[in-house]
This record gives C-alpha cells, structure tokens and sequence, in this order.
C-alpha cells in the first residue's frame, strides 16, 4: 500500500498566491476595460528597430573616423621616418666635406 502525501501545507500557501493572482487580473482587467491592450501595459521592453539603426550610424561614423586618423597617424610616422633618414644624410654629407 503506498503511502499518501501530505499535501495540507501547500493549501495555505497558494491562498496569498490566489489573492496576489486575482490583484493582478482585476488591474489588467481595469486596463483593458481603458482601452488599453496587454501589450500597452509596459510589459515590453527593448530597443526598436530605429534606435538599432541610429546606433550602428553612429557606430559607422566613429569607425571611419577612426581608420582616417589611423591612416593620417602612420602617414605622419612614415614622414617622419623619411626626414630623420634624409637629415642623416644631409649631416653625413656636411662632415665628410
């Protein structure tokens, strides 16, 4: 013979539950009464598909931004490297004179 669970506890403890559930769905009902969908209730969160595209914009401006003075950086470096390279010379030259 199997022996039966004693299930008494749990009945107490879905009576709060139940008043908590019957809050909610009197709001909702209250809300839907308003005119206002589920869905209007602010249940939904995140980011519409404007503020994605406004934010990769932003990103694309700052990545081109970046690689230009990237470039315009190593350009000014290989300048640089050209006058150190051609001043040697040039005091090379003048001592050998």
């Amino acid at each position: 013979m199997k022996k039966q669970k004693d299930i008494s506890h749990s009945c107490a403890d879905i009576r709060p539950l139940d008043s908590r559930f019957r809050k909610n769905d009197i709001r909702i009902s209250r809300l839907m009464d308003s005119g206002l969908r589920r869905n209007d209730i602010g249940v939904q969160s995140g980011r519409s598909m404007v503020e994605m595209l406004g934010t990769l914009a932003i990103m694309g401006v700052l990545t081109i931004w970046g690689i230009a003075g990237y470039r315009y950086d190593i350009n000014k470096s290989n300048a640089n490297t050209i006058l150190v390279a051609v001043s040697q010379m040039a005091v090379t030259a003048i001592t050998e004179l």
